[in-house]
């Protein structure tokens, strides 16, 4: 078994694994202008937990990019 980490957190569901969590990003983004003109890049999206919220929260739209394969099929099941 050659699992990484990352691999490990999308195994076993875990939403986001990054610093302040969903709740930061929340904040961080409800001070931002975003818009239906706007283009969001969600580089690294995980299983893709912020861009759907980003999808379902502001009129934009959003593309989501990860290096681990097991992310980004559990972020495209989620989006």
């Amino acid at each position: 078994m050659n699992n990484t980490y990352l691999d490990c957190l999308a195994l076993f569901g875990v939403g986001g694994a990054h610093p302040g969590g969903l709740q930061l990003t929340k904040r961080i983004l409800s001070q931002e202008d975003i818009n239906e003109e706007k283009r969001v890049l969600d580089a690294g999206c995980g299983t893709g937990q912020t861009s759907a919220y980003i999808a379902e929260t502001y009129p934009c739209h959003v593309t989501s990019l990860d290096y681990n394969k097991i992310m980004v099929d559990k972020a495209r099941k989620r989006l």
